[in-house]
């Protein structure tokens, strides 16, 4: 739906947007409760907004359940222009603050350092992400992450970026040439793999075992 109408193009995104910021949102509760009174208000406002000032609806859950209300009660064809309105940080910004923040903890500095500067570039908003690992820097929140949960965050994280990198490169057509043939058998065969794959890696067990092997049955063409 979302690749063939603007009220689907303007769901996808903010429900993306949305669920990148309920994530960042958690993260930044936690520098904020480690650092206790190290921070400044003007910093707890910039690590829950991502901007220098509170945003209209400034808790991500409640936004949620806003957005959720406003589908039911509301007619479809107000759905579009209510969907542009909600003031929700952009996809990149929230995804490069909980990366730098995961990668603060699991890689060398010197590494670390390398690929930051990448990644804020990425966002458009260098300042914003600039001024955020600054202030999780000074609160030392990942001094407080020991060995072995390093190793579990550091797992967790490659699960996911593998699931993130298989998911853009199917739905956003990056291999545009490939035959629609070996694109849906790829489907049919080799993302339940992945998806498997992905789990064990991440530590993550997936309850309904019938999620993993649910892309066979997701592309026209293929027999049931």
């Amino acid at each position: 739906m979302h690749r063939k109408t603007q009220l689907g193009g303007s769901f996808d995104v903010k429900v993306m947007e949305l669920m990148a910021w309920i994530a960042m949102q958690r993260i930044a509760h936690a520098v904020i409760a480690n650092a206790k009174d190290d921070l400044t208000s003007e910093d707890q406002i910039l690590l829950s907004q991502l901007q220098n000032n509170s945003r209209a609806e400034p808790d991500a859950i409640a936004l949620m359940k806003r957005i959720m209300t406003d589908i039911v009660n509301s007619p479809v064809e107000t759905w579009r222009t209510q969907f542009d309105s909600y003031d929700i940080p952009s996809l990149f910004v929230s995804f490069a603050c909980i990366a730098v923040t995961i990668c603060s903890s699991i890689l060398p500095p010197d590494i670390y350092d390398e690929l930051v500067g990448p990644i804020i570039t990425l966002t458009g908003a260098v300042s914003i992400v600039d001024r955020y690992i600054d202030i999780v820097k000074r609160s030392n929140v990942m001094d407080s992450c020991g060995e072995i949960c390093r190793v579990f965050l550091a797992f967790g994280f490659l699960g996911t970026m593998i699931k993130m990198l298989v998911a853009f490169i199917f739905q956003e057509e990056v291999v545009p040439e490939m035959p629609y043939e070996i694109l849906v058998k790829l489907v049919h065969e080799a993302l339940p793999v992945i998806l498997e794959s992905c789990d064990a890696i991440s530590g993550y067990e997936t309850v309904d075992k019938d999620l993993l092997t649910s892309s066979q049955y997701a592309w026209p063409g293929i027999k049931t």
